[in-house]
C-alpha cells in the first residue's frame, strides 16, 4: 500500500464526499448513501463502523459495516468503495484487512459481504474470493429482475 495512505474513522462532515464517491464508482446514487448513513453520523453507534482511506488528505475509499441484529457476533460489510483512479492498488484489501482486524480485536465471529451477480461485479466477486471469502448464498432477482444477490462469508 502507498505510504501516504492513511485510515481514519469517518466523521459527519465526510458524508458529502462519501456520497460523491459511491456515485462516481457507480455503486449507488449518492443521495441513497446519504439517506442510509445519516443516522450513523447522528449517533455513532457501537454496532456500526465506517473507516475512510485518504491519500494526501483526499478521501479515496471507505467501508461501512454493521453488526447483524439477530445473530451472535456477526457483521455485514454493507459498502466498500475505492475511487477508480486508486483501484487495483491494494486499498480495498487494506480496508477489508482493517475491518477484519478490528472485528477480531472485538472477538467477533463472522463477516459477511453481499454483492451483485451483474457482470460489472465479476471483478468484485473474484476480489472477495481472493481475500478468502466463501460464496455461500444466492438470492435470485434480489436487486432487480435478473440481478441476484450473492453473499460471501468469512470466519474471523
Amino acid at each position: 500500500m502507498n505510504k501516504n495512505i492513511s485510515l481514519r474513522p469517518a466523521r459527519g462532515e465526510d458524508l458529502d464526499a462519501l456520497s460523491s464517491l459511491v456515485e462516481k464508482v457507480e455503486l449507488m446514487p449518492g443521495d441513497m448513501l446519504a439517506h442510509s448513513m445519516a443516522p450513523y453520523f447522528d449517533t455513532l453507534p457501537d454496532n456500526e463502523i465506517c473507516v475512510i482511506a485518504e491519500l494526501d488528505g483526499e478521501i479515496i475509499g471507505f467501508y461501512y459495516a454493521r453488526q447483524e441484529e439477530m445473530a451472535h457476533n456477526v457483521w455485514n460489510m454493507l459498502i466498500i468503495a475505492v475511487d477508480r483512479d486508486n483501484q487495483s492498488k491494494g486499498i480495498g484489501r487494506t480496508l477489508i484487512a482493517h475491518l477484519e482486524q478490528t472485528l477480531r480485536d472485538q472477538n467477533q465471529r463472522i463477516l459477511i459481504i453481499d454483492t451483485s451477480s451483474d457482470d460489472q461485479f465479476i471483478k468484485t466477486q473474484k476480489f472477495y474470493q481472493d481475500l478468502g471469502f466463501e460464496r455461500t448464498a444466492t438470492i435470485p432477482d434480489f436487486w432487480t429482475d435478473g440481478e441476484d444477490k450473492i453473499t460471501y462469508y468469512k470466519r474471523l
